[in-house]
C-alpha cells in the first residue's frame, strides 16, 4: 500500500510504526527514508521542509511547531 500525504499523523492508522516507511521526496528526488518509528524523524523532517515539527506523545505523533521555540 502506498499512501501519498502532508500528515505524517495520518500513516499512524496503518500499523506498528516500525513497520511504516516514509518516503521523502524534494524536487522529485528522494532525500529521506526511514520508519515512522525513528526518533530522529522529527529533525529530519525539520530538515526536509523548512519548518520545526515536535514529536506528541512519542516519536510517531508528529505535528508542525505552532510555537516559536524558548
Amino acid at each position: 500500500l502506498v499512501v501519498v500525504t502532508h500528515d505524517v499523523r495520518l500513516s499512524l492508522l496503518l500499523g506498528p510504526t516500525a513497520d511504516i516507511q516514509i518516503l521523502g521526496l524534494k524536487e522529485g528526488r528522494s532525500v529521506l527514508e526511514t520508519t515512522l518509528a525513528d526518533r530522529a524523524l522529527p529533525s529530519a523532517l525539520e530538515a526536509l521542509y523548512g519548518v520545526p515539527f515536535s514529536p506528541l506523545g512519542g516519536p510517531a505523533a508528529l505535528a508542525l511547531a505552532l510555537e516559536s521555540p524558548t
